[in-house]
């Protein structure tokens, strides 16, 4: 038997809204491209290193984002 993600699972920690452009970081958490973008803009001002919000992971060197498509919005399916 197959796992559906939850409602929650297909939001967004940071803006708290569905994924838009969802993208998954190299802990495995996945973030909209354009929130950690700014949140890791925003640390980077205080001189902070990219890092998950979630796990507290650091990263050397702010990480490539890859796109999940699994977790697309399917816009007109239901919602």
């Amino acid at each position: 038997m197959s796992r559906r993600p939850t409602m929650e699972s297909l939001n967004c920690v940071i803006c708290l809204d569905r994924f838009m452009i969802p993208v998954t970081i190299p802990c495995g958490h996945t973030f909209c491209h354009k929130c950690i973008t700014i949140h890791w803009d925003t640390k980077s001002k205080s001189q902070i290193g990219p890092q998950c919000p979630i796990c507290n992971e650091k990263f050397a060197t702010r990480p490539v984002l890859k796109r999940n498509v699994s977790m697309s919005c399917q816009r007109g399916a239901g919602g």
